[in-house]
């Protein structure tokens, strides 16, 4: 067949504007429109079963690799459930996460899912608490800036070991703040997805892996509902929480200590964005007397209000 001049001429002008057009469309197109990948919300790691959890370290970060501990100070135990009934489908396993730097030195354990632990990081950080809780990071509030002892825990006569106020508390005023070192998922307690030893294991690591002075603070608990022992002290002595709305069992020393009356002085509430526990002052309390709560918490929203 013969191609007139012409025609062939026109032809390659044809092919040469569609590739300049071509290599316009592929200059000036974002990055982001060719790898075709969605917008990530920093405040929340995702989470593949098949691979691992994610850590958030910054808000100007994406996830990092699932290979990335760094935020913690141990590398997170995450065994998995016992028998088939998990094997058919991916699921978010608990797993045991150690930060022993949290609060002054103080340390926390936590027994919850990897995208519950990661959406809780940026929590982590001393930067978070308020003034007038930092001088609680170093001692657990036993000691303020002035260095009197505000309380003291000592043994009640009927009892057992109780909070006694060593000076006057207003109405209304802060009588303890207190930050937790071990927070459980209640679903990891009450489901049967792991084993007795599973739980046993990863309760006895999670204590295992804190400073030694908490680890001996929480030996000391009282216990009362039998069975693993360190399960026990947090069944009788824990507050209920939320992450993201998830429920969980938190130990706070010192605040486990708070006993019950039926006549309070006294009321706990948690602080989500600091993850800190007040008692506070129902009425005045006054030097020597004990410092009790009621049996039913009053937990009070305190992401927007603080005295």
């Amino acid at each position: 067949m013969v191609v007139s001049m012409r025609s062939w001429r026109n032809q390659r002008g044809s092919r040469i504007r569609i590739l300049l057009l071509l290599a316009l469309f592929i200059h000036f197109r974002p990055l982001g429109a060719l790898k075709q990948k969605p917008m990530r919300d920093w405040t929340v790691c995702s989470w593949d079963a098949y691979v691992g959890p994610l850590v958030l370290q910054s808000q100007e970060r994406a996830c990092p690799l699932t290979n990335d501990w760094s935020l913690w100070s141990h590398q997170p135990i995450c065994p998995g459930p016992v028998g088939d009934d998990y094997n058919s489908e991916p699921f978010s396993p608990d797993c045991v996460f150690t930060l022993t730097t949290f609060r002054g030195n103080q340390g926390i354990s936590l027994i919850t899912t990897p995208q519950l632990a990661a959406n809780l990081a940026d929590k982590l950080d001393d930067s978070r608490v308020s003034p007038s809780s930092r001088s609680q990071l170093t001692n657990t509030g036993q000691v303020q800036r002035d260095g009197e002892a505000p309380y003291e825990v000592r043994e009640i006569p009927g009892r057992g070991k109780g909070v006694l106020a060593k000076r006057k508390y207003r109405e209304h005023k802060t009588v303890m703040v207190g930050f937790p070192v071990l927070m459980v998922r209640l679903d990891f307690i009450n489901e049967d997805r792991y084993g007795t030893r599973q739980k046993q294991y990863m309760m006895q690591a999670s204590v295992r892996q804190l400073p030694p002075e908490q680890r001996e603070s929480i030996q000391a608990l009282a216990r009362s509902t039998g069975g693993e022992p360190i399960l026990d002290a947090l069944r009788t002595n824990g507050f209920g929480v939320e992450i993201d709305g998830v429920q969980h069992l938190a130990l706070f020393i010192d605040g486990s200590r708070v006993n019950h009356n039926c006549r309070p002085n006294s009321y706990w509430r948690y602080i989500n964005d600091e993850m800190a526990m007040e008692v506070v002052a129902l009425r005045d309390i006054q030097p020597g007397q004990e410092v009790a709560h009621s049996c039913k918490s009053r937990l009070q929203p305190m992401d927007n209000l603080r005295e």
